[in-house]
């Protein structure tokens, strides 16, 4: 299985697009309280102020509270419609693409139903050491904490997910690294996404990374003293702050203050990227600022790049009860708002996925955009929707996910007849495995931490093999998008691609 970099698992760790908090203004206020509820050994977590963003000039200017709430926040995911704030946090390992458990908290403004949670997830109403819970299908538990506080716990590991509940019912203040608590509360961006660093790499692995760097490469004295910084590392965040305008910040934090040529780790550090296949184009004409003991570059973010980096989002999430509802007028036979939701998610992410293909000169930098839409999709809530369209979704994901491979050196196969595409999922290409942030390679492949020019190489080579099969792809997307949206307007006598 390809190893994903740390430096974007701060997304997996964060399904704050899935769940809200409902209640309060924005502030720090809002998430303090809930942290006592985040396990002690996590390490890297996240917040997203969905009011705060709400509130914003821009989304103010642009109505996002009405019409451009799902379009633009929503990317790949539907927000609820009370969502105000979210947590979500998760203990990864370096080299494991989605770590080994992560838990979301969702605070509500109304009590939380668990009975009709177990019934819009085909499942029932457990006990779990005192708290209903409910197993659910997309693999995870929904554990009711308090009368308006959920949790969400995924995988569903039941022993995993006992012992957090057995925790909780005990614990009465945050007990997890005051790094992360740094960053959660941080009241100011309405965005925020973390990861705590320290001791998490070993010395030799961050030297290999610093000196296979092509900014670097043969200045050596340069090389030796940013490889001496990163020693010092504590962690990594990134903050998305909406104004007039959306500019994100990511930021290195270390133990002391650094040297002017700490500057020089953006290269560094936007190779990692590159090499994990989740380049931002953005953050490659932004200066680095070193600021005491932190190294940060700054850049406006464009509304799909926003939507991009929340694609990277991936969690399930219990979908609101809402009753059939008529999508134009009283005549339809019966489409649902959940059918038009769902639809306009899966074609906002093949939008965003072609818009980034063409700004890209290098494909293999955005594989990571194609393999997370496609499992974003895979968990968006179907309750309600039209069974022609989850099959729709699910080719979709599928081909996305092929994409995401062959981007990243597989080969895969198109079967244009058939409409399939197959691909070894197991195979390892000989590719830059896990970047800069994760601790090993893959053992079968290249050495990457001696060879990683000859394995970038070898694999920018295989993509371009790929060239005329994704076309092909392409292709089919584009001929199953026009033939399911003209299916939904023969059976419901409206464009379920357009309008709200």
């Amino acid at each position: 299985m390809r190893k994903l970099g740390i430096v974007w698992m701060w997304a997996a760790w964060a399904a704050w697009a899935a769940f809200g908090l409902t209640g309060g203004a924005s502030g720090q206020d809002e998430v303090s309280p809930l942290l006592k509820a985040i396990p002690r050994d996590v390490n890297a977590a996240s917040v997203i102020r969905v009011r705060g963003l709400l509130d914003s000039p821009r989304g103010t200017r642009e109505d996002w509270e009405g019409k451009s709430r799902e379009q633009f926040l929503a990317g790949a995911a539907v927000l609820p419609p009370a969502a105000e704030v979210l947590i979500r946090a998760s203990h990864l390992h370096p080299g494991q693409p989605d770590g080994s458990w992560s838990v979301a908290l969702l605070k509500s403004a109304v009590p939380i139903n668990m009975q009709q949670i177990a019934e819009r997830e085909k499942s029932t109403v457990q006990d779990l050491h005192g708290s209903p819970a409910v197993l659910s299908p997309r693999n995870c538990y929904f554990v009711k904490l308090e009368e308006t506080l959920i949790g969400v716990v995924s995988p569903a590991f039941r022993q995993t997910t006992a012992r957090w509940v057995q925790e909780l019912h005990s614990q009465q203040q945050p007990e997890f690294s005051t790094y992360l608590q740094e960053a959660l509360t941080d009241s100011r961006p309405q965005v925020i996404l973390a990861a705590d660093l320290q001791d998490l790499f070993e010395p030799d692995f961050l030297k290999a990374r610093v000196e296979a760097a092509p900014s670097l490469k043969g200045q050596t004295a340069v090389q030796a003293r940013l490889s001496q910084v990163l020693g010092g590392l504590r962690g990594i965040r990134m903050a998305i702050h909406v104004e007039d305008l959306t500019m994100a910040t990511l930021r290195l934090d270390f133990d002391a203050p650094l040297p002017p040529e700490a500057t020089r780790l953006k290269g560094v550090l936007l190779d990692v990227m590159a090499d994990a296949g989740s380049a931002i184009e953005e953050f490659e004409s932004a200066d680095g600022v070193v600021i005491g003991s932190s190294f940060q570059l700054t850049t406006e973010l464009p509304d799909e790049a926003l939507r991009r980096v929340v694609s990277l989002i991936t969690a399930p999430h219990p979908a609101a009860a809402s009753a059939t509802v008529e999508v134009a007028n009283n005549t339809q036979r019966g489409a649902t708002a959940e059918s038009r939701r769902y639809f306009q998610a899966v074609n906002r992410c093949l939008d965003d996925l072609q818009k980034a293909s063409r700004k890209s000169g290098d494909q293999a930098r955005i594989a990571t955009w194609f393999e997370t839409f496609g499992r974003k999709i895979d968990q968006l809530p179907t309750a309600g929707v039209d069974p022609e369209l989850l099959a729709y979704g699910g080719s979709m994901s599928a081909k996305l996910q092929a994409l995401g491979a062959s981007l990243r050196g597989v080969q895969i196969e198109v079967n244009a007849l058939q409409q399939a595409v197959t691909y070894n999922m197991h195979f390892q290409p000989g590719q830059v495995s896990a970047g800069w942030w994760s601790a090993g390679y893959q053992p079968n492949s290249y050495n990457v931490t001696s060879n990683l020019a000859d394995v970038r190489e070898k694999q920018a080579t295989a993509v371009a093999s790929g060239a005329k099969q994704r076309a092909e792809v392409w292709s089919m997307i584009s001929q199953e998008r026009d033939k399911v949206r003209q299916r939904m307007i023969e059976k419901y006598g409206v464009d379920l691609a357009v309008g709200r």
